[in-house]
């Protein structure tokens, strides 16, 4: 607003709002929530000193023609940042420090498997009954120790059964009969398989999970990744029943993949009483299909209707049939086929194979407090050579984590055991870090392996009083699940060392803030001061800030990553300085801090983090780094203040004079308001300016007659500017330094010149 208080004075005052939003509840750096204001005064005086007119008219030799004058306007601003409302922004929360890649859990995804070459010389291997199917609804609170909103919540496991029997045939009564070869004659297996693609990133790629619920027998479940042979009966020819190859099935072409009605599959013990489906491949579900049973039973309406309740033992039995399920609705008229993609039928087997004992309650795949209603977490760190067995066969055959292609799931059971497997999956997936694990160890022994805790899979860390409060949902007031990284680490030798690390595709600054700040737990078998935790944040593994403690048990603060950006810069500044030599590569430590190479906050793309066994013996353990964030966002309140004077005496003298004064703080609108980079320091500098001026028109002496004009000028600027942050640098240069470090400028300069006129 401008206002007149009359012609001669003038005041105006200026309110400058602007604000950005984040997108996210836990934005990053540079994203963050922020507001600015500005606030400006001004003023102008206008005076007429006739005083000064009349004594200039009472100097001898001097007539004047003009009046006197004076101009005195000012202007005061401040400005007054918030970069970051909320005070935090996250580099990274560990809530999505990983990738989770899923194997799929709808039955359609997965095919009768070909036998693992473990089992082809291992003896007489039969192979089993195997049905596999989505279940029934489940909430997440059933399978998970956590909450969600509603319609949120709802999971379809898959389920696995496995029959150490090859059992198809039925009586006329609707009972399996037993059609199993002699005991101990021969031993069992089944299994299922899927094409996955090569989805995976070799690089990141670390664990293999499931969330799943055994009941039965609790055998030994296989799981193979890799490239796997596709060739189900081992006849070497792709089997399919797309024989006109348009990609669909007629009704003559749905015959399974043997190729043959019931009655041609074995002409000689064919009966459609007795023995209606010799290969039981018939597909029959809710009362479509092929019907696999006795025609007595097929034809009995009442006992058909039976079938379509889910609760019947027989609701799911042939619904992995292949005969018959052209009007398998999850199928849509597509034709079964050995060759699972679109590319050539495999034949070659490369695949690493692992085992988990399903029975074993300490197996060292089981997450340990994962437990809630049956339901566990197995975790498998799969680059793990030693928890594997590779397995190849065939042209060009090499197991490489760069070509898994297929994925296989089987069980085995000797010829003595009649119990069944029943296996229900909630999820299953691969699991690729952003955080890439690496081991420097003396030992063979020695292992590390990077994972993600959460609240929902992990009571030891739900119950571990993690140190903030979790979100709430305002709608819903139900919590979200916290999570966090994890090291997990065994048998590390004195001085071995496992870490993390993680690079940013584009660099980012961190100069807006001035701390970084992460929560650290240790395990309780972390004791005797055996275990130093280390993180580094710089442009490159050449080029890094350290912090280093020691860890104790729990959430200790004394674990927590504290960085005070201020003193670990000063630090560095200090080394150049006694290096003489602003561009040296330092390798300095003082503290917890180390300065390593030449880094700095305004080109951040690297971060490392990781354990260090500092004790005499070997160690064993995890750690959690959890909610990796800046703090204490620069929000220093801004001032500058510019005045100027400007007059004349009479027609004889005119006058100027300024100064200004801009601290390092202040900064306009037009400046970034968000938090993190340089411009939340301002201009970094204070800068003051003066400058002043005197014109004399020396010819006011002389006859005017001789119509001359000779003005005599002087004036005088001098600039400073005293830094705040050192240039092309994160230093914030200390309050008793800055004064060595001013910029000044000076000039004077004087001039004179005449001109002359007559008159006539």
């Amino acid at each position: 607003a401008q206002y007149d208080w009359s012609d001669d004075l003038k005041f105006g005052t200026t309110v400058l709002y602007k604000s950005d939003k984040a997108q996210d509840r836990k934005p990053r750096v540079g994203q963050e929530t922020a507001k600015a204001t500005v606030y400006d005064f001004d003023m102008t005086l206008r005076l007429h000193p006739d005083f000064l007119t009349k004594a200039v008219d009472a100097l001898p030799l001097i007539s004047t023609e003009a009046k006197s004058n004076m101009q005195i306007s000012g202007e005061l601003a401040q400005s007054r940042p918030n970069p970051n409302v909320n005070g935090d922004a996250f580099i990274d929360d560990f809530e999505s420090a990983s990738e989770q890649v899923s194997l799929g859990l709808t039955r359609t995804t997965w095919h009768k498997a070909s036998m693992p070459l473990q089992l082809r010389n291992a003896g007489p291997y039969t192979r089993g009954k195997m049905l596999w199917y989505e279940g029934n609804f489940l909430n997440w609170e059933d399978v998970y120790n956590s909450q969600k909103s509603a319609g949120e919540g709802i999971l379809t496991p898959m389920r696995i059964i496995f029959r150490p029997n090859n059992n198809h045939r039925f009586d006329s009564q609707g009972n399996l009969i037993d059609d199993r070869p002699p005991p101990g004659s021969t031993n069992w297996w089944a299994g299922i398989t899927r094409y996955f693609g090569g989805r995976l990133d070799a690089k990141r790629l670390q664990l293999f999970e499931m969330r799943v619920k055994t009941s039965g027998r609790k055998g030994i479940l296989h799981i193979d990744f890799g490239r796997i042979s596709e060739d189900v009966n081992g006849d070497g020819t792709d089997n399919t029943e797309d024989l006109n190859g348009n990609d669909a099935v007629e009704p003559e072409e749905d015959l399974g993949l043997d190729g043959l009605p019931d009655a041609l599959e074995d002409t000689a013990n064919y009966d459609p009483e007795t023995n209606p489906d010799p290969n039981g491949d018939n597909w029959f579900f809710e009362g479509v299909g092929n019907c696999p049973l006795p025609a007595s039973l097929c034809n009995n309406t009442a006992f058909v209707d039976a079938l379509k309740d889910s609760r019947n033992p027989l609701y799911y039995e042939w619904i992995n049939g292949t005969e018959g399920n052209r009007d398998d609705f999850e199928f849509l008229l597509e034709p079964d086929e050995e060759r699972l993609s679109n590319s050539s039928f495999n034949t070659t087997d490369a695949y690493f194979s692992f085992e988990i004992d399903l029975s074993d309650p300490n197996s060292p795949f089981l997450v340990p407090s994962s437990e809630h209603n049956g339901w566990v977490t197995y975790r498998i760190p799969i680059r793990d050579s030693s928890v594997y067995t590779v397995h190849e066969a065939g042209e060009n055959a090499k197991a490489d984590w760069t070509q898994v292609t297929h994925a296989r799931i089987w069980f085995e059971a000797n010829g003595l055991e009649e119990a069944y497997d029943t296996l229900d999956i909630a999820g299953w997936y691969f699991v690729q870090t952003n955080w890439q694990d690496s081991l420097i160890s003396s030992s063979d022994n020695a292992r590390f392996v990077v994972a993600s805790v959460s609240e929902d899979q992990d009571a030891n860390y739900k119950n571990s009083g993690i140190p903030y409060a979790p979100y709430v949902d305002p709608t819903s007031r139900i919590e979200e699940p916290r999570s966090a990284l994890q090291f997990l680490f065994q048998d590390l030798a004195p001085r071995d060392t496992g870490f993390v690390t993680k690079d940013l595709v584009t660099a980012e600054s961190y100069s807006g803030y001035r701390r970084l700040a992460m929560y650290v737990y240790a395990a309780d078998s972390i004791v005797n001061d055996s275990v130093d935790l280390f993180f580094r944040l710089g442009q490159d593994s050449a080029n890094f800030y350290e912090y280093r403690t020691r860890l104790v048990p729990g959430w200790a603060q004394s674990n927590w990553v504290d960085i005070n950006f201020n003193d670990i810069t000063a630090i560095k500044d200090s080394a150049l300085r006694a290096l003489g030599d602003p561009r040296a590569a330092l390798d300095v430590t003082s503290g917890k801090y180390r300065i390593f190479g030449r880094p700095n906050l305004n080109q951040i793309r690297f971060f490392a983090a990781g354990v260090i066994n500092q004790g005499s013996f070997p160690v064993s353990g995890e750690v959690w780094i959890d909610e990796l964030r800046v703090t204490d966002v620069r929000d220093d309140p801004g001032v500058a203040v510019r005045a100027d004077v400007t007059g004349s005496l009479a027609d004889l003298i005119t006058y100027n004079a300024s100064v200004e004064h801009r601290d390092p703080f202040f900064r306009g609108l037009s400046t970034a308001t968000r938090g993190g980079g340089v411009q939340n320091l301002g201009s970094g500098r204070t800068d003051n300016r003066y400058n002043y001026g005197v014109t004399l028109n020396f010819d006011r002496f002389l006859p005017r007659s001789w119509g001359a004009r000779i003005p005599v000028s002087f004036s005088y600027s001098k600039s400073e500017q005293i830094p705040l942050v050192r240039t092309n640098s994160d230093i914030v240069i200390p309050p008793e330094v800055r004064r060595e470090e001013i910029s000044t400028s000076e000039s004077r300069n004087v001039r004179v010149s005449e001109s002359f006129r007559k008159a006539g």
